[in-house]
């Protein structure tokens, strides 16, 4: 860093669901805020440029130097989502690319914002960028064949909306060489790395707190009742759930703890 500048206070989180393998998204964990913050011409003083850019020089290393060997060849296939919160001083930034998700309680808890909207092959905005590239949209269908329950037998089931090429069911990543890399048929038009990003002003009096998470979270409980899981904690009148809790990290940690327990209380058996 330039220390002869004054650095301003810099918390990150993140969120990155990967898919077909872990590489990616343990290439995001270790490097992407880094890619952000070592911007010497963007940071601090233009953060959605330099987060545009971060994830640009991620999706750039991670498919020429981690997914491809020396002789130009597929070794990780693994792609990933992310959902990130940078906050600088007293200023937030939340960035998402695909399907992982932040939400935020405004208001003590009267009222909630998606703040990110899912990358989907099926959103009006994504069908039209897809289309506009060569892509296309499909939905699979399999018949439910020897199935003893008669109920289900010889019924169709649909499955999710996918992108071509890719095969995924998600419109923006980072990584997936197959989808991107015209070498291997991909296109690097169609399923895109490109961030969307959001800002909000912590000076507000009504922000409460931000959670983020992954599509095995919000595939399983909605919105409103993961908010309700918080509000249970925080609002723990008898101290039954909080009363080993010394501080703000262990009672958020609980928080947690109750929503993943609520969505495999639902059955999911995402990550």
């Amino acid at each position: 860093k330039d220390f002869n500048k004054k650095w301003p206070k810099i918390s990150f989180f993140g969120i990155y669901d990967g898919h077909g393998g872990e590489g990616c998204s343990e290439y995001l964990r270790d490097n992407l805020h880094k890619l952000i913050c070592d911007n010497n011409e963007f940071f601090p003083e233009n953060i959605p440029e330099a987060i545009r850019l971060g994830f640009k020089k991620a999706e750039n290393d991670f498919l020429n130097n981690y997914a491809l060997n020396a002789q130009k060849k597929i070794v990780d296939r693994s792609g990933s989502c992310a959902v990130i919160i940078l906050i600088v001083d007293q200023k937030i930034y939340v960035a998402n690319v695909g399907d992982s998700r932040c939400l935020l309680s405004m208001d003590n808890g009267k009222k909630y914002i998606e703040v990110t909207k899912d990358h989907k092959p099926n959103s009006p905005n994504e069908i039209k960028r897809i289309k506009k590239y060569g892509g296309d949209i499909y939905q699979t269908e399999t018949v439910m064949n020897n199935i003893n329950n008669p109920q289900i037998n010889g019924k169709i089931l649909i499955g999710p909306y996918r992108v071509l090429p890719g095969r995924l069911s998600v419109s923006r990543t980072i990584g997936d060489a197959e989808a991107k890399l015209e070498q291997f048929g991909g296109n690097p038009n169609v399923i895109i790395s490109e961030p969307e990003i959001f800002f909000y002003d912590l000076n507000r009096n009504d922000i409460d707190f931000f959670i983020l998470g992954c599509d095995g979270i919000y595939d399983q409980i909605s919105s409103n009742e993961i908010l309700d899981c918080a509000w249970m904690v925080i609002n723990d009148k008898n101290h039954q759930l909080i009363r080993q809790c010394k501080d703000i990290h262990s009672q958020s940690g609980l928080v947690v703890d109750l929503i993943m327990k609520s969505a495999l209380a639902r059955k999911s058996f995402d990550n």
